[in-house]
């Protein structure tokens, strides 16, 4: 193979392999070679580790598929190409896919946290607790998915308690993010006439500043301070209806209730609170404190 140098074409006629490249310094196999027309490659130790193929494809460890600009070969079968994207038109896209580029493989993303954003803004990350954020770069205290602006979401369905014993129930560690509960009952009775009282707290259960009514049927209205009253007036009848709780804001809390008796008459009302600081528990008791419950089951539903 002969070697030209002139002042015109530079060096020319020598296209070298891998193993013995056309361009090298001391090291003999590890260089610069011409493997096919209009292509370069970059050889390290007699094993081609780069090159650019006649469209400006570059394959780092891999021949690049003539599809995707940047082809990045970790492992066998394991690449990471740049692709225009598949989903958007004018868009670049991210692959992970065999050396083939046949079958797409696992992609796995690794940061302290990973950002995600549009338009020069950042609009999504998980931190470096696992916490997903959308449109905000705070995580709300106990939430795994913490959400700025509207969202459709799920709601959390506690456990039931059977409502077959004891003065009161109680459900706790409800999360600080929380701004809407549901307290079901379900068949419930009590051991006694006393009515209901639905209380909620913030470290520990409050039972003064309320404002509350409820009346059944056409009788009249009954008031309470210690708690979201529900009228019952009979230790005979069971009762089965729905508690709404939301938060107003700057931790106060409004309600609205309605229920039915085994009997027919129905019951309805409603009230409002302010906690001295974040919601985190709530109780479901009597006026008297001793009355038992004796039937049914409770649970709430919660959401943010």
């Amino acid at each position: 193979m002969s070697l030209i140098l002139s002042g015109t074409d530079g060096l020319s006629d020598v296209d070298g392999t891998a193993a013995t490249p056309a361009i090298r310094g001391t090291d003999a196999n590890t260089g610069i070679f011409f493997p096919a027309a209009d292509t370069i490659a970059f050889t390290e130790g007699g094993v081609e580790a780069m090159r650019i193929d006649s469209n400006g494809n570059v394959g780092i460890g891999v021949t690049p598929n003539a599809s995707v600009k940047l082809q990045v070969k970790t492992t066998t079968n394991q690449d990471l190409a740049v692709v225009s994207s598949s989903f958007v038109a004018g868009g670049v896209g991210l692959a992970a896919v065999n050396d083939a580029f046949s079958a797409y493989t696992a992609l796995d993303l690794q940061g302290s946290s990973i950002q995600i954003g549009t338009g020069g803004a950042e609009r999504m990350r998980i931190d470096s607790s696992g916490n997903l954020l959308v449109n905000t770069t705070t995580a709300q205290t106990g939430a795994k998915l913490s959400v700025t602006g509207g969202i459709s979401g799920t709601i959390t369905s506690a456990t039931a308690v059977a409502s077959t014993s004891g003065t009161s129930i109680d459900f706790t560690s409800i999360p600080s993010w929380v701004k809407r509960i549901t307290v079901m009952m379900q068949g419930v009775s009590a051991s006694g006439t006393s009515n209901w009282l639905v209380q909620i707290g913030a470290g520990s259960i409050q039972s003064t500043s309320y404002v509350s009514g409820s009346q059944l049927g056409g009788s009249s209205i009954i008031t309470s301070t210690a708690g979201m009253i529900l009228l019952t007036g009979t230790a005979a009848s069971t009762y089965s209806g729905i508690v709404t709780i939301a938060s107003f804001g700057s931790n106060t809390w409004v309600s609205s209730h309605s229920a039915a008796r085994s009997d027919g008459a129905a019951f309805m009302g409603g009230g409002h609170v302010t906690l001295s600081g974040t919601l985190d528990r709530l109780r479901f008791t009597t006026v008297n404190g001793t009355d038992t419950f004796d039937a049914g089951s409770i649970n709430i539903l919660y959401e943010g």
